[in-house]
């Protein structure tokens, strides 16, 4: 071969990979695409379903509102939303394969959801195996540790009890309350711990189970003799109220349905938030008056990017309901958490725990100032807690009220 003719290919060739190179290193620079990935594990089927529709809403309406200005900012880098979204069905052993597929498929290190106590626990075990940061919905006291990067994204039983029983008592002149639990472990546990609260507050704490706790519990599958043998021991006792724990919005509105046929007419009270839209189906003329957790603040206070978020959601699923200001919080924080970690955090979450550890935020949802940190030293030893105001509504003649609000958490 001429030798100079190899040479001179010889230097076309390399001038022709170092364009390349040129080229590539500017791709290279974009690889990876600058997306923030969130796996949504919610329940958009079975009881659980306006729950999981509402979680989904507020992401997505955080997510849009991001993506339509360019992105969420961190280290001076914009990056666009991405949410993975399934549907546990409010079923734990589908909940534990989607939490699989996410972090060991997809890759994902955070995640919104599950909810309810069993999903979580068995969520748990692979979101902290895998160090994902990831905003649940389960009260389950061993969810909460230093250990887990898992943070409840709702105020406890144990916050939200207290200020349900003062308004009872003293707003509606309640004396005796019976407690129904779901039939499930950590509702029991709920109503047990519920029943302690109440009568540390005075008022008159009914039971019918002769030997079995569960006797005492809600059951949708329950045989039709049995439920009715249910409605008949409450309606001998006949308490001033009933307060549900751990019930989800289609559980509480088929069981407050079977009471009213039943005839049963007093106050009934939910430990966890309702959906208004179906207890508006529920109400027919002037029935029991209903009491939850969830509601909103007035307008006044809030900040012109949650009435832009409001207005989404409410375009999106056509209706703002109870859940929409607590399910907001997910993926807000979560955002504020990455950027606090800089761009290291969408690679490697173990940092962020010195992070949760001291971080406090600037609350984006009002206009007046109130800090928007994680809690729980207190309570069990670790800020897994994201410090949400605790709101009571009360729903009755097809309207919700809201009748007590804080902008702190105990």
């Amino acid at each position: 071969m001429n030798f100079r003719f190899y040479f001179a290919a010889l230097l076309a060739g390399a001038a022709f990979c170092l364009l390349l190179l040129g080229g590539c290193e500017g791709e290279l620079e974009d690889e990876g695409d600058p997306t923030i990935r969130v796996g949504l594990i919610a329940s958009l089927s079975g009881p659980g379903r306006s729950w999981g529709e509402a979680t989904l809403h507020a992401a997505q309406v955080i997510a849009d509102y991001h993506n339509e200005l360019g992105g969420f900012e961190v280290d001076g880098r914009s990056y666009r939303i991405e949410l993975l979204v399934e549907d546990d069905g409010l079923d734990p052993a589908r909940a534990q394969r989607i939490a699989e597929r996410f972090v060991i498929e997809e890759d994902l290190r955070y995640l919104i959801g599950p909810l309810g106590d069993d999903s979580v626990v068995a969520a748990a075990q692979i979101l902290d195996a895998y160090g994902a940061v990831y905003v649940h919905y389960g009260f389950d006291p061993s969810l909460l540790n230093e250990e887990s990067l898992g943070l409840l994204g709702m105020p406890l039983p144990s916050q939200s009890i207290p200020v349900i029983a003062d308004y009872l008592q003293h707003e509606l002149g309640i004396g005796s309350l019976m407690v129904i639990g779901r039939d499930g472990e950590e509702s029991i546990h709920q109503k047990r711990l519920s029943e302690r609260m109440l009568d540390e507050r005075g008022l008159i704490v009914h039971r019918f189970a002769a030997f079995d706790v569960r006797e005492e519990t809600f059951d949708l599958a329950a045989e039709p003799v049995e439920a009715a043998r249910q409605m008949d021991r409450i309606r001998a006792i006949d308490p001033d109220g009933i307060l549900f724990t751990g019930l989800s919005p289609g559980e509480f509105t088929a069981v407050a349905g079977r009471l009213r046929l039943g005839g049963y007419e007093g106050v009934l009270a939910a430990q966890n938030s309702q959906d208004p839209i179906l207890l508006a189906g529920l109400e027919q003329g002037s029935g029991p008056r209903i009491v939850y957790v969830g509601g909103g603040f007035p307008d006044a206070e809030r900040s012109e990017y949650y009435l832009d978020l409001r207005n989404r959601f409410e375009r999106l699923s056509g209706s703002v309901g109870a859940e929409f200001d607590t399910k907001l919080y997910a993926l807000e924080t979560l955002l504020l958490l990455i950027r606090e970690g800089g761009a290291e955090s969408l690679r490697e979450t173990d940092h962020l725990r010195e992070v949760i550890a001291v971080a406090e935020f600037d609350d984006p949802f009002f206009a007046t100032p109130r800090a928007l940190r994680l809690t729980g030293e207190r309570r069990f030893g670790a800020r897994r807690q994201i410090s949400i105001p605790i709101v009571v509504s009360q729903f009755q003649d097809g309207e919700a009220e809201v009748v007590y609000y804080s902008k702190e958490q105990d």
